[in-house]
């Protein structure tokens, strides 16, 4: 095997080498390390050049409030701008989370001039963009001035748009998220905080989802006041495309009008649960259900409420013929979140004859947990057991970590191993559970690569 320094490698090799790099590098907005492309820049000459005149390499472009207030400008994500071409282009405008940044550190004024001089450096460049994710609880001001300053028809190349946790800003009431008239989105992510002023109202979410026939992903997580969920509007919404839809009760009213007839769904229910506000949120689950062919599930539970898997499957199992995964995610860590006990009722196989996937997320599981797991999943032939996040006990760790107040390791002890192995044909323990639109791959073969890792 011949062997020779990198840097006797073609100039197209090492601009792939960087785009791989570039694409598992973290977030300049949300983390603390540097970026992959700052390390690539200092190397040499040639590696600084190369990566320069490489566009695909400067086509996310990260825009911080937290540089922004060190710098008291924009700099860092013009040259980006400027040096991807013109090419499209992702945008990520955040603040960080809040133990790297106070929030008392961000007045009202800052975050309304953040957002002005975000609007200023984008504008140029506004029909690039085919990403656009806006996260931060000061986002507000910047979220309503970009589409404030531009209307629908200049966003002519958004094909994914992505707000998240923006709100908390009660003394800022100027008005709506002004995003009905959009068209052509594949990606909708509306997980905005209910105490935001700006969440649009449910006639403006139902006009948006009429204008993009073709969507294929549609996030609406919120606890949204229901004053603001209330349409005057009735006539179904139809989504062919629709392959991935996150809601939670909130979005109820929605999923009465919504058409998918999609060949494959795949749900994720948010803390779904009847209450006073909602219901009839079981019964328009259950109508939703029984018209689409839903072939993947995921259970979130949210603030601890550990009802859906006990207190919502077993009222619409019936209406799941094809389910092929089946997912619990405790959203964070907390012993006996799982409470597999009030499932026994439920016989997997004749319930679920299809299940081929079972995973759980962000649970702690312990020897009376795998047992009863082990009961739930024996009249089923699960192919896959995916634990992600998630944590384990049994006599061996709380021996050998006494400090740990049993929360457990995570890694399958090597004393209960065997009963975990013995669940399904192939079990997979991963430490985190990321979306893939968490990296940033600059071109398909990046992403395909991602996608098989």
């Amino acid at each position: 095997m011949a062997y020779f320094t990198i840097n006797k490698l073609y100039s197209e090799i090492l601009a792939r080498i960087f785009a791989i790099s570039n694409a598992k590098s973290p977030c300049v907005s949300s983390s603390t390390q540097r970026h992959a492309l700052s390390d690539i820049l200092l190397v040499c000459t040639r590696w600084y050049n190369i990566a320069v005149n490489t566009p695909p390499l400067w086509s996310h472009v990260d825009i911080s409030i937290k540089r922004w207030g060190r710098a008291s400008c924009l700099h860092g994500p013009e040259v980006w701008l400027s040096r991807s071409s013109s090419l499209p282009i992702h945008v990520h405008i955040a603040d960080p989370y809040p133990n790297e940044f106070p929030w008392s550190e961000v007045d009202p004024d800052a975050a309304a001039l953040f957002g002005s001089m975000t609007v200023s450096s984008l504008r140029p460049h506004i029909a690039r963009i085919r990403s656009l994710t806006i996260f931060g609880m000061w986002m507000s001001p910047a979220a309503r001035a970009i589409f404030a300053a531009h209307p629908a028809p200049a966003w002519a190349s958004l094909k994914m748009l992505d707000i998240r946790e923006v709100g908390c800003d009660d003394l800022d009431s100027s008005g709506t998220l002004k995003i009905s008239s959009l068209a052509k989105l594949l990606e909708l992510d509306l997980s905005i905080l209910s105490c935001s002023p700006m969440w649009p109202s449910m006639n403006e979410i139902c006009e948006l989802l009429s204008n993009c026939p073709e969507m294929h992903t549609l996030r609406l997580g919120s606890d949204v006041p229901v004053d603001q969920l209330t349409s005057t509007r009735q006539e179904p919404i139809f989504m062919p495309g629709l392959k991935v839809l996150e809601i939670s009760t909130a979005g109820a009213p929605l999923l009465s009008r919504l058409q998918t007839q999609s060949s494959e769904l795949d749900l994720k229910l948010s803390g779904f649960w009847p209450d006073h506000m909602y219901p009839d949120s079981l019964t328009t689950l259950q109508s939703f259900l029984a018209r689409s062919r839903v072939a993947a599930l995921t259970l979130r539970e949210p603030n601890h409420r550990h009802e859906l898997f006990s207190t919502l499957l077993p009222q619409i199992w019936t209406v799941l013929p094809c389910l092929r995964c089946l997912c619990f995610d405790a959203t964070v860590l907390e012993p006996d979140v799982l409470e597999p006990a009030t499932l026994m009722t439920l016989d997997f196989g004749s319930c679920f004859p299809n299940l081929k996937y079972f995973c759980i997320a962000h649970t702690l599981l312990g020897p009376e947990s795998i047992s009863q797991l082990n009961t739930i999943l024996a009249t089923v032939q699960v192919e896959h057991l995916f634990f992600f996040a998630c944590r384990f006990t049994s006599p061996m760790t709380e021996a050998l970590y006494p400090d740990m107040d049993g929360w457990g390791i995570g890694e399958i002890p090597e004393d209960i191993k065997h009963s975990i192995l013995g669940l399904a044909r192939q079990v997979v323990v991963r430490p985190s559970w990321s979306r893939l639109s968490e990296y940033y791959g600059v071109d398909p073969f990046t992403r395909e690569m991602l996608q098989q890792d």
